[in-house]
């Protein structure tokens, strides 16, 4: 039985679906590449195996955009669409685009994505508090969950840490090459040199960035939990699949 604010939230997602996926379509059209099987077999064939890794069973629509950036974005309720920039597609190895669109699968399965674009477009009058705090407390929830399907859809643990790592800006030239001993040293490292920071100096930040974008995790946050579930609750997954 569901409660009083996810009635209203589910009622929400509901009613805007049909807005939602007007609006996606308007910023698609003419402004990024729609591709499929025919056009760019290698990206396509790479979306399919991670939907079949990940059991999730609709395959979304694929776009691509010009721009030499951190840029995959997702957006849609009913209708679901991946942005992806060429720049990661061309300096992206095998290992890393799996992470990165099985990350991506994840928050569509988990319903971060419909939850966000809802969030998005919904009129700000219907943004009561039970409102609002039910989509944050879901949406951080649902988040947690995107790094651990991006890590099973690649099997690779230092091909999910380099994605993570580069999103937060070392240079792809610095990791591209380093083995897996050498990419979770780095992370480690990665990691203490953030803890060197002033604690409320981070602090400040990330309630601020969080508030900004309740759908922002902290790097050094995101590897840190990878890397403990790496060491316990993967592997025993990947015992009970038989490797």
């Amino acid at each position: 039985m569901l409660g009083t604010s996810d009635d209203i939230i589910h009622k929400g997602l509901d009613k805007i679906n049909d807005i939602s996926v007007a609006l996606m379509r308007r910023m698609t059209l003419g402004r990024y590449i729609a591709v499929d099987e025919s056009s760019a077999p290698e990206l396509s064939e790479i979306v399919t195996s991670v939907c079949r890794i990940l059991d999730y069973p609709e395959v979304p629509k694929i776009y691509i955009c010009h721009q030499a950036a951190q840029t995959i974005f997702c957006a849609g309720t009913d209708t679901m669409i991946i942005v992806i920039s060429d720049y990661i597609i061309e300096n992206f190895d095998m290992d890393m685009l799996y992470y990165t669109i099985g990350n991506t699968i994840s928050m569509f399965k988990s319903g971060h994505v419909s939850m966000v674009t809802a969030y998005a477009i919904m009129p700000e009058m219907l943004l009561t508090a039970p409102v609002e705090l039910g989509i944050k407390k879901y949406l951080r929830a649902a988040d947690m969950t995107s790094d651990r399907g991006g890590l099973l859809a690649c099997q690779n643990i230092s091909a999910a840490l380099k994605c993570i790592l580069w999103e937060a800006g070392i240079p792809l030239t610095e990791i591209r090459y380093l083995d897996e001993k050498e990419t979770i040293q780095l992370a480690r490292s990665y990691i203490k040199s953030v803890e060197n920071i002033s604690l409320d100096c981070v602090t400040g930040l990330a309630a601020h960035l969080k508030e900004y974008n309740m759908d922002f995790m902290p790097h050094p946050y995101r590897i840190n939990e990878l890397l403990k579930w790496y060491e316990t609750g993967y592997q025993e997954l990947i015992k009970k699949r038989g490797g």
